[in-house]
C-alpha cells in the first residue's frame, strides 16, 4: 500500500558503512569549505594543510572510524584557525606598518 508507483525493481540505497567505534557520525564538509576558503583566499600554507586533513577525515568517515576522523576534523580546524591568526597578524602589521610609516614600507 505504501509502495511508490514505478518503484518496482528499484535498488535499495547502499547502507552506510558500519561505525568500527562507535559514536555519531560526524560531517567534514563545514572543515572542508574552511580549508578551501582559507588556501584560496587568506593563507594557502594552512589552507593546504586543512583540506588535507579534511580530505583524511572524509576517507576515515567512509571507512567507519568515526573518533579518527572527528580527531582529523579538529586538526583541519586548527590549521584554518592558526592560518587565520597569521594572516590578521600580517594584515594589522602591513595596516600599521603603512599608518605609522614604520617597517618594510617606509
Amino acid at each position: 500500500m505504501s509502495e511508490v508507483p514505478g518503484s518496482e525493481g528499484a535498488a535499495a540505497p547502499a547502507p552506510a558503512a558500519p561505525a568500527v567505534d562507535g559514536g555519531e557520525r560526524p560531517s567534514a564538509i563545514p572543515s572542508l569549505i574552511m580549508a578551501i576558503v582559507m588556501a584560496v583566499a587568506l593563507c594557502a600554507p594552512a589552507g593546504i594543510v586543512a583540506i588535507i586533513f579534511s580530505s583524511m577525515a572524509l576517507s576515515r568517515i567512509g571507512q567507519g572510524h568515526f573518533a579518527d576522523a572527528r580527531r582529523l576534523i579538529s586538526w583541519s580546524w586548527t590549521a584554518s584557525m592558526v592560518g587565520m591568526i597569521v594572516w590578521s597578524a600580517v594584515a594589522l602589521f602591513l595596516i600599521a606598518s603603512f599608518y605609522f610609516r614604520i617597517g618594510p614600507l617606509v
